[in-house]
């Protein structure tokens, strides 16, 4: 049984909820923050995309509080499959996008031990994972493109405008998004609807509460994840108060509602 819940209520205690023995292998995903309840959809996010992406099922089955660390278990059609996923995923350039996007920063597996810091694509591995050949080509070119780059070109202006920076011929484009101002100001606007609806449950409020501040902390990131953001919004459709405003946000967010 998958015990998420569980989990995030021990972070947020600053206590840890033990592993489960399991027959399946287990891998170790590891934040550079502390998580809460407020992660929650994030994460169940990234276990149904990694089970449509890879065919695996990602059970949540212990963690801890600190750098949030939660444990999976890896559950396939057979224990071997689910062995060959942990063998291949940790250098897979589509399961490292999925683990950066729902904040998590390294993947470990002890059996064989390999450890993937997510951002970077760097790879530590054991003797065992190397004779099994985890590195494929994709963590490959990671790692050769991993090298400090020294940056000789800034160029950009304030609001509104964008920001190149670049070394040589490489330059990376940064465009400002004034439509994330627009989709804060709807999501206060959003939290004080709920604060005054009495027709709400007080466990639903609190949950859509939690929501509508995650989705605002997402939206004030210097980088805001909109597959998060529309994620968050389809959950807040279910309100009746703010069902109007959560398809607005899908519209901001170019989605149609």
């Amino acid at each position: 049984m998958d015990k998420l819940e569980e989990i995030l209520l021990a972070v947020e205690g600053k206590k840890s909820l033990p592993i489960d023995r399991t027959q399946w292998p287990v891998i170790r995903l590891i934040s550079f923050k502390t998580f809460n309840r407020s992660d929650y959809h994030r994460i169940r996010w990234f276990q149904s995309k990694i089970s449509e992406f890879f065919q695996v099922q990602l059970i949540a089955i212990g963690g801890g509080y600190g750098c949030t660390k939660i444990s999976f278990a890896v559950e396939a059609r057979t224990v071997a499959e689910a062995q060959r996923f942990i063998l291949t995923m940790l250098g897979s350039e589509e399961f490292r996008n999925l683990g950066v996007e729902a904040e998590f920063r390294v993947a470990i597996s002890n059996e064989p031990y390999i450890r993937s810091d997510l951002k970077t694509g760097k790879l530590e591995l054991s003797e065992a994972a190397k004779d099994k050949k985890v590195v494929n080509v994709t963590a490959q070119e990671v790692l050769l493109m991993g090298k400090d780059t020294n940056i000789t070109k800034i160029e950009g202006g304030v609001s509104n405008s964008n920001l190149a920076i670049g070394s040589g011929s490489n330059t990376l484009q940064l465009n400002h998004q004034p439509e994330f101002k627009a989709l804060i100001e709807l999501l206060h606007d959003m939290r004080s609807t709920v604060d005054h609806d009495s027709s709400i449950s007080p466990a639903k409020k609190q949950e859509a509460k939690e929501q509508i501040e995650a989705a605002t902390d997402e939206a004030k990131k210097e980088k805001p994840k909109k597959s998060l953001l529309k994620l968050y919004a389809e959950s807040l459709k279910s309100i009746d108060s703010i069902s109007s405003s959560a398809k607005k946000l899908l519209v901001v967010l170019g989605v149609v509602a």
